[in-house]
């Protein structure tokens, strides 16, 4: 997606005025259909939309000589990662004494692999932490993804930890998340039938 990304902003300056609108999928239909498709093709599955297939890839996946810079946004925020990484690499504490006992405690679950903090799991691999900018980003992609079903926070969860990331609060913010999405409101598991009063059953003995 990066080359497509590259080969477009490449096409853009020859034009002398150019906007981009990015659609939902819900307005684009076209969009939706080749989605699908791609995943549930076969011989006789009805074509709504002409498709064609491309044997070879429209760009090349090495950058040209001619362009040889390449810039990637890295974020400089600080997270709850920089402290327990700062004590594993360098042994350095925070000031703050219960900050500082939290993270000595807490630093055993935790191990560095390539320059990433990873999470030791009781029975799974090892989780890779995430920042809460890439949590966002990472919720977003499941939930609403190619296999997103919007089934709700707990289910949310519970994928993001199968697919191997871990971060403070995670059941927390996959709710938050899930209550803020339109689509896990809507089709979510909930009770919508009125309450109504219980009605008494009289018995004329006990277990009858």
């Amino acid at each position: 997606m990066e080359a497509y990304h590259s080969a477009v902003m490449q096409e853009a300056r020859s034009f002398n005025r150019i906007k981009f609108i990015q659609l939902p999928r819900e307005r684009n239909e076209d969009a939706d259909r080749l989605t699908c498709s791609a995943s549930s093709s076969g011989e006789t599955l009805a074509r709504v939309i002409p498709i064609g297939v491309l044997c070879q890839l429209s760009i090349l996946e090495e950058p040209s000589s001619s362009d040889p810079w390449q810039v990637n946004a890295i974020p400089c925020e600080p997270s709850w990662i920089d402290p327990i990484i700062t004590y594993i690499q360098d042994g350095i504490l925070p000031k703050q004494r219960d900050e500082a006992r939290m993270i000595r405690s807490n630093a055993a679950k935790y191990a560095i692999m390539h320059n990433q903090l990873y999470r030791r799991s009781y029975l799974g691999p090892y989780l890779k932490c995430e920042t809460p900018a890439e949590a966002q980003q990472i919720l977003r992609t499941i939930d609403e993804g190619v296999c997103g079903n919007h089934s709700g926070g707990r289910s949310l969860t519970h994928k993001a930890m199968t697919q191997g990331y871990f971060w403070p609060n995670m059941v927390r913010d996959a709710e938050e998340f899930s209550q803020s999405c339109d689509k896990c409101q809507r089709f979510g598991p909930l009770i919508y039938q009125p309450p109504e009063d219980l009605h008494v059953m009289a018995k004329p003995w006990p277990f009858a």
